[in-house]
């Protein structure tokens, strides 16, 4: 594929993945402003609470681009520096749907400065297929990915992060990019562990000109042969048949008893807000 001095676009989100450095060096390239500010509005996010969810949702998008065929891709955060909880899933459509709870965390919240558990799990269409824990200790949502992708993935790679949330609270920049090195392979160049680090170890997570730099196409002074480029939506998989279908596993004695004794049943989705009203009579219909 022809060399792309651009690599980014300016409306939407985007993953974008490339080989630099003669294919020594892999480039994901993650733009999702348009779905953070969209988790923002379904949440009602406030103060702190979106910058780290902005930052959750890129650390998804970066991690998808492991996922392989119809893959799905699920980033779960249990902080408890500050008490807050993230789940975020991409498919194989590219389609984002997350959630980050509380709504507001307060300004004196310290992003580089969080502890808990970071949760990465990878499935297929019919099961899990990997599942990996790492304790997020006194760091970033990005430093805590590095220690992921250092311990469970057997990755040596780095992480940017640029996010900006306007003065009213609007996300208005949500970009990340992963460098990794890649092992070596016939007909790429190759780079040593320890030259990978000469060049890029001194990278801290939030590099604002490195990230423009990628976004412009280049890496360490050569341009970034672009792989592929897709974009992200927000969208949740949802719907009043799946509320429907769930509602029927529950088996026509349980059925019964809601229709009689609630007089129908209420759903909302976690991740998208959408509320679903059953009626008696249809979960009456459903036990039959």
């Amino acid at each position: 594929m022809a060399q792309r001095s651009e690599i980014s676009f300016q409306d939407g989100s985007w993953i974008t993945h490339g080989l630099a450095l003669g294919g020594a060096v892999r480039v994901v390239l993650a733009e999702a402003a348009e779905i953070a500010d969209a988790l923002r509005q379904a949440h009602g996010l406030k103060e702190g609470a979106t910058q780290i969810a902005t930052e959750a949702a890129l650390a998804a998008l970066l991690l998808s681009a492991h996922a392989k065929g119809r893959e799905r891709l699920t980033l779960q955060l249990a902080l408890v520096v500050p008490e807050a909880r993230f789940i975020g899933e991409i498919d194989a459509d590219h389609r984002f749907r997350g959630r980050f709870s509380p709504s507001r965390l307060g300004s004196e919240i310290d992003p580089i400065d969080l502890h808990g558990l970071l949760l990465a799990v990878k499935h297929d269409e019919d099961r899990e297929v990997y599942r990996g824990v790492t304790a997020v200790e006194g760091t970033s949502i990005a430093g805590a990915l590095r220690v992921y992708l250092r311990d469970s993935a057997q990755l040596h790679g780095i992480i940017l992060v640029d996010v900006v949330v306007d003065d009213e609270g609007r996300v208005t920049r949500a970009v990340a990019a992963l460098i990794e090195r890649l092992a070596p392979q016939e007909g790429y160049e190759s780079l040593s562990s320890e030259a990978f680090a000469a060049n890029f170890a001194h990278v801290e997570g939030q590099d604002v000109d490195r990230l423009r730099e990628l976004v412009a196409g280049n890496l360490a002074g050569e341009p970034i042969r672009v792989l592929d480029r897709r974009p992200v939506f927000w969208g949740c998989s949802c719907s009043r048949t799946r509320v429907l279908d769930t509602l029927a596993g529950l088996g026509p004695e349980e059925l019964r008893a809601m229709a009689d004794e609630d007089d129908g049943a209420s759903v909302d989705c976690h991740f998208c807000n959408a509320h679903y009203e059953i009626t008696a009579d249809e979960l009456r219909s459903m036990a039959e």
